[in-house]
Order: C-alpha cells, then sequence, then structure tokens
C-alpha cells in the first residue's frame, strides 16, 4: 500500500523513540502535557467557543460555557485492528481521523466543537514518537476548529486505542436532529460517498489492481477524512436543513435512522447520485457495483440533511462559503420508514445497506 503523501503523516514514527513501558505512566503523561501546553490549543487557555476553567492537572477538567447555548457531547472509539492498521496509516493520520470522526457528530448537529477528553490505551512496545505524533493529529483537527484538548487518561492495554470525549456548543433550541424531515423535503449529500468503503477493498485486493496515484487518493479518503463542521454551522446560521446525520455507516444505513425518527420515507434517484472517477475504475476492475459503496457501508464522514423545497438556493452556496459541494440525491416521502432506490420509469427498488459494528 502506498505511504502517506504531503503532510498529514508519517509512518516511520511508528518506529521513535523508546517503548513507553520504558518511559513509565507518569513521564508519557509529562510529555503529552507538555505537548499540549506548548500549542496555542492548550488546556487553561480560553479557547473559542468556551472557556476551559482547569485543564490537564486536576481530577476532572472544569469547562465554562456562555449563556444561550446548549450542550452537545458525543464519543467514538478507535481500535487497532478494526478501524485502522499501521502499515497503511501513519500515527499523525491515526489521531486526526479519531478527532474527525468524533468531530463529525458535532457537525450533524451544527455545532462548534468546544473541548475534547483524550483516552488512551497503550501497548507497551508503542514508542513515544508514534505516541506523540498521534496527538499531533488530535490537536492540530481540533485547533482547525478553535477547540482544546482539556484532559484525559492513559492505560496499558494489549491493543492500540483511542477513545474521544467531545464535547460542542450549539445555540439554544437550533441543534440540527433526526427527527425534522418532512415529505417534500429534498435530501442532501455532501463530498463523495462511498471513497472509504472502496478504500478498504483497494487494500485487500493488494497492489496492481489501480495505479499508485489512484490507490493513494482512496488510502487517504479512509485514512484522512474531514468532518463537515462548517457545513453543519452554515445549515444552522441559515435555518435550512430540517434533519441531518453524519454518513458514518452508509448512505442508506444512515438516511434509514432519519426515516425512523422522523417517520417518513426516502426516495433517492440513481441517477444523481455523485460518483467519484476512483470507485469506477476500482469497481470495473474489481467488477463489483460500485453502488455498494456509494450506498452501502462506508464511514466517509460526510453529511446527510434534509431541506424543505422552498430553502434549496443557499444550499447551492455551499461551495463557496464552505468549499464543500452538496448534491441533491432525494426526495423525503410518505409512506413506510425505510429508504427506496429509484432507477428511472418509477421503478423503485430496496437497497440493504449500512454498517453493524457487532455483527
Amino acid at each position: 500500500m502506498p505511504r502517506g503523501t504531503g503532510t498529514v503523516g508519517d509512518f516511520a514514527a511508528w518506529q521513535e523513540g523508546p517503548p513507553v513501558s520504558q518511559l513509565g505512566e507518569f513521564e508519557v503523561i509529562a510529555r503529552i502535557r507538555s505537548k499540549i501546553a506548548g500549542r496555542a490549543t492548550s488546556a487553561g487557555s480560553p479557547g473559542a467557543h468556551g472557556a476551559i476553567v482547569q485543564g490537564i492537572g486536576d481530577d476532572a477538567s472544569l469547562l465554562r460555557l456562555p449563556p444561550g447555548w446548549d450542550l452537545l457531547w458525543t464519543c467514538d472509539i478507535q481500535m487497532e485492528g478494526c478501524h485502522f492498521l499501521r502499515e497503511w496509516m501513519a500515527p499523525r493520520e491515526v489521531g486526526a481521523r479519531c478527532a474527525e470522526v468524533n468531530l463529525s457528530d458535532i457537525a450533524a448537529m451544527g455545532g462548534q466543537p468546544v473541548a475534547v477528553l483524550v483516552s488512551l490505551g497503550l501497548p507497551a512496545q508503542l514508542r513515544i514518537g508514534a505516541l506523540e505524533q498521534i496527538y499531533d493529529g488530535v490537536i492540530d483537527a481540533f485547533a482547525r476548529h478553535g477547540a482544546v484538548v482539556a484532559g484525559g487518561n492513559v492505560s496499558k492495554s494489549e491493543t492500540l486505542f483511542l477513545d474521544l470525549t467531545v464535547l460542542g456548543r450549539v445555540e439554544e433550541g437550533r441543534a440540527l436532529r433526526r427527527s425534522g424531515a418532512k415529505p417534500g423535503d429534498v435530501v442532501f449529500v455532501t463530498g463523495w460517498p462511498g471513497r472509504a468503503a472502496a478504500a478498504v477493498a483497494a487494500l485487500g485486493a493488494g497492489k496492481g489492481i489501480l495505479n499508485e496515484e489512484g490507490r493513494e487518493r482512496l488510502r487517504a479518503s479512509y485514512a484522512a477524512p474531514r468532518a463537515r463542521v462548517d457545513v453543519g454551522r452554515y445549515l444552522v446560521e441559515n435555518g435550512i436543513a430540517s434533519a441531518a446525520i453524519d454518513q458514518s455507516d452508509g448512505v442508506v444505513g444512515d438516511l434509514a435512522h432519519i426515516c425512523e425518527e422522523s417517520g417518513v420515507g426516502i426516495v433517492l434517484e440513481e441517477r444523481l447520485l455523485p460518483v467519484d472517477e476512483d470507485l469506477v475504475r476500482l469497481a470495473a476492475a474489481l467488477e463489483v457495483d460500485p453502488l455498494s459503496w456509494i450506498l452501502g457501508a462506508s464511514d466517509d464522514y460526510e453529511l446527510l440533511f434534509t431541506v424543505p423545497r422552498a430553502a434549496v438556493d443557499p444550499v447551492f452556496a455551499l461551495p463557496v462559503e464552505t468549499g464543500v459541494t452538496a448534491t441533491p440525491v432525494g426526495e423525503v416521502v410518505d409512506g413506510p420508514q425505510e429508504v427506496l432506490l429509484g432507477a428511472g420509469g418509477g421503478d423503485l427498488r430496496r437497497f440493504k445497506g449500512g454498517w453493524d459494528h457487532l455483527a
């Protein structure tokens, strides 16, 4: 698998420095604390969206939000062997991806990230250079949104894992929910869904399946997603979306949650779905239907949202306002709480998709 390029990560860092077991718990914590304190997002700084009264150094972090805001909080875990492989992701990418996965939940509700707590499970032989770069990835991802690392926890583990708890804020009573979609609303998706699933397929297929450039583009899609925080904020600030969810389990699987919570159905139009050229080439090489990636289980961390038909015009300003494209792909309808796919001529079919973490 081609190595990471650009500034997102350095694979050599997995072998840098002594093992964490040689340093011991308190030296590892001291290095983490020093790294955080040396950055603009250090614990104890006010942050852009809330004051961290006390960060690392006490039994709990102390956060103070300004009046008029609701609190958002979420958590997600990334485990080696399940969510990432060292031979496919650099340490900085591992940290950044875990951050973006959590930031995506805040984005889906239209929030601003405020602070994060980072819990780490560290194998004894993990190198300290790798751990420091993992933290660089986390800190950089949150710094882009003015959020701070406020504390966390370290424990020995057989498997490397990162478990992040993120706090965000959204204007009182204005959070985007899954439960507001109405018949007649237009369904939008940001970006190019399916690339993460295609990346996993390309990894499993071996080096000869695509050229190096195509394989690296797909690898980067999985290793370095970007949470659509700016899109979520735009939707809230302009009062556009009726419902929203992040695409963490797949387009069909996640839209089904909107159907369930809103008591509606959704019909997607196959001809409207954004189809990425890398997916087309890989699907042809593997002799599979690219729709299995675009609609099925794929954790791309795009946003799926519904908009009343009278309010769709501002959505098309998203590329100018946020640099992210949103594509209209279907409509909310009366009927059973399910997602159907239209292929033209009035024919509708069910498409089962979505990731099940316990299956």
